[in-house]
């Protein structure tokens, strides 16, 4: 009878342990993917993607394979996720899109600024990264670039953003106000007979109220365009919350904005120079010299930056944008 009720208590205590302990232990043992991140840093592209559109799915795949990203970002309408590995503080910069425009042979459009930052973040935490593309140079036309940004929940207001780095606009001449700026506001155009105004607080930059080009978009809305091209289906540059998609011109031809909200433009003459806005948190106004033949450029991206410990730097960054991320 002694022997029956050990027995009888040892299967009462198992049975218990079995209710209370053993969840706890098996999730302390239990190692998600994301927790087996090789390494401590990350550095996300564009995927090897050009034009108004982000990269696919298996255009990063194929840029990440054999990386320590390989298998960790999923895809969105061109915008990349990746979850935060584990907690603690991460140095982000971002890296604006430089705009199109060739001078001399060289690239003249403006460049893209850098914006870095320090983040606490935790575990499990999903951040969106949208790394914008180069603008394009299509005869006289340059468009602009194209505003890198990375945010986390809910992604849709200041204070989800981390950082936003601003893209350069189309110019055919080194023009400071033409790259992505350190501040928040976008940069007007520089030397046309009709200029766009750069945005503000997270607005789009300018457009032409005729003719064919445009501003960039920002972080809450898009350019400002006269809609044509499919009633601006096809026209409109696309805030970051809405997508962040790149401009085409009135006249849906010519050079296509950088994903990440740069300004599309074209020509209504054939001797003129034309310039699309930067993208970035508020976007540059175009350049449109109408037929002085004056080679000007359209105003750089604002950009912003959330983080301790900030640097901000204007015209920084040539060619396509990036994210590095350390911890």
């Amino acid at each position: 009878m002694k022997l029956y009720l050990i027995h009888l208590l040892l299967l009462f205590s198992f049975n218990l342990f079995s209710q209370i302990a053993l969840p706890t232990f098996y999730g302390a043992l239990r190692v998600s993917n994301q927790n087996q991140f090789q390494g401590t840093s990350a550095t996300f592209t564009n995927c090897g993607k050009t034009g108004k559109f982000g990269p696919s799915q298996g255009d990063c795949n194929s840029e990440y394979s054999g990386t320590n990203l390989d298998g960790f970002v999923t895809v969105s309408g061109g915008i990349q996720e990746w979850e935060v590995p584990v907690t603690g503080t991460y140095i982000i910069t971002a890296y604006g899109a430089q705009g199109g425009g060739l001078s001399g042979g060289s690239d003249s459009g403006g460049k893209g600024a850098k914006i870095s930052g320090e983040f606490n973040l935790t575990a499990g935490t999903v951040l969106k990264i949208l790394v914008g593309q180069k603008g394009l140079t299509v005869n006289k036309e340059a468009s602009g670039g194209g505003g890198t940004f990375v945010t986390k929940s809910p992604h849709n207001n200041n204070a989800s953003i981390l950082v936003v780095a601003g893209g350069g606009g189309g110019s055919w001449n080194n023009h400071t106000t033409s790259h992505g700026q350190a501040g928040e506001s976008g940069n007007a155009g520089c030397c046309g007979t009709s200029k766009g105004q750069g945005g503000s607080n997270g607005n789009g930059g300018g457009g032409q109220a005729t003719c064919a080009s445009d501003g960039g978009a920002g972080f809450f809305t898009n350019n400002n365009v006269l809609t044509h091209c499919g009633n601006g289906a096809e026209r409109e540059a696309f805030a970051y919350v809405n997508g962040g998609r790149g401009g085409q011109n009135y006249w849906c031809s010519g050079a296509v904005g950088g994903f990440g909200g740069g300004g599309g433009t074209a020509r209504c003459a054939g001797n003129t120079y034309t310039g699309g806005g930067g993208g970035g948190y508020s976007g540059g106004g175009m350049d449109y010299p109408y037929q002085n033949g004056t080679p000007g450029g359209a105003g750089g991206a604002g950009s912003k930056n959330n983080g301790s410990n900030a640097t901000n730097v204007s015209g920084n960054n040539p060619g396509h944008g990036k994210v590095e991320i350390s911890w």
